[in-house]
């Protein structure tokens, strides 16, 4: 705590630009990062619900692109506060049932937009309403009750079940949502590889977070014979839900596991040694938080990207906010340990770590996310400069740009489900 303070008096000089890039998150994630201080962490177990039976159907298909590439087609350039264009009638909350493919390796648009709508309840009541909406009994509702201050390699999830008529015959289905970024997570967000194993094959962060959930499924799985496994997430649960896929790919094969993330970061640096190709992992190109864990630091994603429609400037300006923090820390070791001097060249001990930036930024979060906490972006009539010759300044330069063109509100608009859902449906159309 005491180093973090210090860090903390470090940051003075660059107190304004990150305020510039604090406030960019605060003002686009904070409506879908906030959760209710009230929510209470139950486990609850149940028998089989049944719900609506559905006939199996086959959706129409998008094309999976490989993990580094991305369509360049032109989608409409931010025109709203959220930083895009979305149609009047989208909403998140409207779904009525699950529609499965014939094939859990076949991707599908119509499982796609229902997975986003049941993994963004963001609450346990809030999953709950949509769970039941869709037809599934609630049955497990695990860590919604964290602390703020608790940095713990966990998620907040949930667990639904109903029974369905998929294959000709009946099976029940068990539902896991994944919650996003919530107040202390944001520390593990931050934590890449807790090991500092510069060789580790996953970002740990997120690896560990999967591994809780696993072993928290475990006891339900014990319960129901051959089920149905249907996996999603937002932005960290995303992360969160593409490796568990792994976990239970490697576990009960790929057949009757269906995985279908959204706004993903990051997490492998190594192929899995298990059948992917029932992961899909639906991306914006615009999305910041996708490029995280930056690829220099040899990031990708798990499964098979499907690539929604971008704009090419837009893909290009988040090309270069890239390579500026991939520039600080070009190694996992130089992440956590490189402490660049803020007021000359080169590395000082009393400089800052790509590491020691993440986590003075997760401190503000926390502090604005809580109930109660300052939404308000900081005073930035001023900006205290950087020395060209300090390794901060190309990260400055660009962060300093896109704020003051407006790119930079923009881009992180780019990450609200609600614009995922909208260039869906642009997508699905296009198909």
């Amino acid at each position: 705590m005491k180093n973090r303070k210090a860090s903390r008096c470090r940051l003075l000089r660059l107190l304004s630009v990150l305020g510039l890039l604090s406030a960019a998150f605060l003002l686009c994630l904070l409506g879908s990062c906030r959760n209710a201080a009230s929510d209470s962490d139950t486990e609850t177990r149940s028998d089989a619900a049944t719900g609506t039976a559905t006939e199996p159907t086959t959706a129409a298909t998008g094309s999976a692109t490989d993990q580094n590439s991305t369509e360049t087609d032109t989608a409409p350039e931010q025109t709203t506060a959220a930083g895009e264009t979305v149609e009047p009638e989208i909403r998140l909350d409207t779904v009525t049932d699950v529609t499965l493919p014939d094939s859990s390796t076949e991707f599908s648009w119509t499982l796609a937009k229902q997975l986003l709508g049941l993994c963004t309840g963001n609450t346990r009541e809030g999953s709950t309403q949509r769970f039941e909406k869709a037809g599934f009994k609630a049955i497990l509702h695990k860590n919604y009750d964290k602390p703020d201050e608790d940095p713990s390699h966990t998620s907040a999830y949930s667990v639904g079940q109903k029974t369905v008529t998929w294959g000709g015959r009946e099976r029940t289905v068990l539902l896991v949502s994944i919650r996003g970024t919530n107040a202390g997570e944001w520390y593990s967000n931050a934590d890449i590889v807790p090991s500092r194993d510069p060789n580790t094959a996953f970002a740990e962060n997120f690896y560990l977070a999967a591994q809780d959930i696993y072993e928290g499924l475990k006891p339900v799985l014990a319960t129901v014979q051959d089920p149905v496994i249907l996996v999603s997430g937002h932005s960290r649960g995303a992360a969160c839900a593409n490796l568990l896929g792994v976990l239970l790919n490697a576990d009960r094969g790929a057949k009757d596991v269906f995985v279908y993330t959204f706004a993903s970061p990051n997490t492998v640096r190594k192929t899995p040694d298990v059948d992917c190709s029932n992961i899909f992992n639906i991306i914006n190109p615009c999305d910041p938080v996708t490029v995280t864990p930056v690829a220099s630091l040899g990031f990708f994603r798990a499964g098979k990207d499907i690539t929604l429609p971008g704009n090419a400037e837009t893909i290009a300006k988040l090309k270069t906010l890239a390579d500026a923090i991939g520039a600080l820390s070009p190694t996992i070791t130089s992440y956590y340990e490189d402490k660049h001097s803020l007021t000359g060249p080169g590395l000082s001990a009393d400089g800052l770590s790509a590491y020691d930036l993440s986590r003075t930024l997760a401190d503000m979060f926390i502090q604005a996310t809580k109930p109660g906490g300052n939404d308000t972006p900081l005073d930035l009539s001023q900006l205290l400069s950087v020395p060209e010759d300090s390794d901060f300044y190309p990260f400055v330069q660009v962060v300093s740009s896109l704020y003051v063109s407006g790119d930079m509100s923009k881009l992180f608009g780019h990450h609200m489900p609600e614009v995922y859902l909208s260039l869906m449906l642009t997508a699905e159309r296009k198909a």
